[in-house]
């Protein structure tokens, strides 16, 4: 478990990291989204509706705005690595939550970040099952 927590917080590292080196290459950034958008085009192995949802989310949002949700995705990351170490009874702070709720949580929370580097070109990262494409292709005003 602890083994777990301090690789999940050296991610949360490194995706920081990664953020502070990108914050003043945004034409770069739309590039490499414009390059991600013809590779979630050209994959087969992808869902028609996932891939959808991705293009449609890359359509609508620009690099400054994807790297402002990796960065709100990063925070929540770490709150709910923070609430694993209080439900874990790492700390004397409890919560009300319980361990597998905590690591719900972290878990999403890590699929989350996990979507929008990837929708940055940072990482690769396919995951049909995460209901994060759906959901924000949603907000962003796309309808079936």
């Amino acid at each position: 478990m602890n083994e777990r927590i301090i690789e999940l917080l050296e991610e949360n590292q490194k995706l920081r990291n990664c953020i502070e080196g990108m914050e003043n290459d945004l034409t770069l950034k739309d590039g490499i989204i414009r390059r991600q958008t013809v590779m979630l085009a050209q994959r087969e192995t992808e869902p028609f509706d996932v891939m959808a949802d991705k293009n449609y989310i890359l359509s609508i949002l620009d690099a400054r705005t994807l790297l402002e949700q990796l960065a709100e995705e990063a925070s929540e990351l770490a709150q709910a690595a923070l609430k694993l170490i209080r439900a874990a009874e790492y700390s004397n702070n409890p919560t009300p939550i319980t361990l597998q709720e905590a690591e719900v949580g972290l878990d999403e929370e890590l699929h989350d970040v996990l979507a929008v580097a990837s929708l940055l070109g940072i990482i690769e990262y396919d995951d049909d099952e995460n209901p994060k494409w759906k959901r924000w292709a949603e907000r962003l005003g796309k309808h079936d």
